[in-house]
């Protein structure tokens, strides 16, 4: 199905979220026409081209703001 076997999604992450926080989630990922995991995923990858963060960089998690 995929051309390059390195874009295959199998790597899971959890997050938590308020209740609040997961009804806004899912009424923006709504509002988009997509679920909310892609819609997260769309805005984790925005973020990182925002920011200049490489995908495949071998910088830390620790030098990306807002992480401990």
């Amino acid at each position: 199905m995929y051309a390059d076997p390195a874009h295959i999604r199998n790597e899971r992450v959890n997050c938590s979220f308020s209740q609040t926080e997961k009804r806004a989630l899912d009424a923006i990922a709504e509002l988009n026409g997509c679920q909310p995991s892609a819609f997260m995923r769309r805005l984790f990858r925005e973020y990182v081209e925002r920011t200049g963060h490489e995908l495949n960089s071998s910088a830390p998690v620790s030098a990306m703001p807002g992480t401990h």
